[in-house]
């Protein structure tokens, strides 16, 4: 059986783009895959918005204000699969993204495998924005699999951490962080 992968979708205030980021989760050609949106105490309508896609399996939660990582980690308690993609409310994934990372990983020698990837750079940023695809990933020895470049300031982070999952021997996000979260969290990973 394939294993499943958790989409978690942290968002506070991103009525504007949360919808566009939910439905390239959705989109996924990998076909194992949960959609998890933690709406972080949002005061716009971004939970109204996710709530629209309940109807495609995306189960969305509403927590008090408390941060991006605490969003993240709560997404992360919550799910159920073998892999995690967390995929920030403005930004969005390619079709086939999770299903290239994870066949890259199957590739990997190692039990546990790191991939680097270029993801998507973004040339426009304009709804329905224009991208082209980077090289396909590579394995590397370690156990999270990363691709960054992405929407926003042309620079997004997207990870796909494998086994064992996140929250493993290297902890969770550390809530204290505003920024660089996810580089200090794989800092300790490696």
């Amino acid at each position: 059986m394939k294993p499943l992968v958790s989409i978690i979708i942290p968002a506070y205030n991103a009525q504007e783009w949360v919808a566009e980021a939910i439905q390239s989760a959705v989109a996924q050609t990998w076909p194992r895959k949960e959609i998890i949106v933690v709406n972080d105490g949002s005061t716009d309508r971004t939970g109204e918005v996710a709530q629209h896609f309940a109807s495609s399996g995306v189960r969305v939660f509403s927590t008090a204000n408390q941060g991006l990582s605490a969003a993240i980690n709560y997404g992360y308690r919550l799910s159920q699969g073998d892999y995690i993609q967390e995929l920030d409310a403005d930004d969005v994934l390619a079709p086939e993204k999770i299903e290239r990372q994870l066949s890259a990983l199957r590739q990997g020698t190692a039990p546990h495998s790191a991939l680097l990837a270029v993801g998507p750079i973004f040339l426009s940023h304009q709804p329905g924005q224009i991208y082209s695809h980077g090289p396909v990933p590579r394995p590397l020895p370690g156990r999270v699999a990363t691709a960054e470049n992405g929407p926003k300031s042309s620079h997004a982070e997207c990870h796909l951490a494998g086994e064992p999952r996140i929250g493993g021997s290297s902890g969770t996000l550390d809530e204290r962080l505003y920024y660089d979260q996810d580089g200090e969290y794989f800092a300790r990973v490696l």
